[in-house]
């Protein structure tokens, strides 16, 4: 990502390469998984091997480090890649007030920035 671009985002994002697990509700339902790409507070991209449709309502389960976080999240985009593989940015809608702490622990604070 370009430095404007990431200039512009209210919350910092990370590279990682972890495996989650996300599931759709609904008439055309799918559980499967992917591979995460980036992390930010806010938000993920991934990898999926399905289509998920912008703006549908997901659950992920992130694999990261020695826990699994569930967080409620819905499509933002999808592009296509390679074969019938998406690229898809959601933004976080729910997670757990605990978990949060647990993954800023993930990023680097401001202080190692300067």
């Amino acid at each position: 990502m370009d430095e404007p671009q990431q200039s512009r985002r209210r919350l910092p994002r990370i590279a990682a390469e972890h495996v989650i697990m996300v599931s759709k509700s609904g008439p055309e339902e799918l559980e499967a998984f992917a591979k995460l790409h980036s992390l930010g507070l806010g938000g993920c991209m991934f990898v999926s091997p399905e289509p998920l449709g912008e703006g549908t309502l997901v659950d992920l389960l992130l694999s990261i480090g020695a826990r699994v976080v569930p967080v409620k999240a819905r499509v933002v985009y999808e592009l296509p890649q390679e074969g019938e593989r998406r690229e898809v940015g959601v933004e976080f809608l729910h997670v757990e007030p605990a978990d949060v702490e647990y993954l800023k622990g993930f990023f680097p604070s401001e202080t190692d920035a300067i």
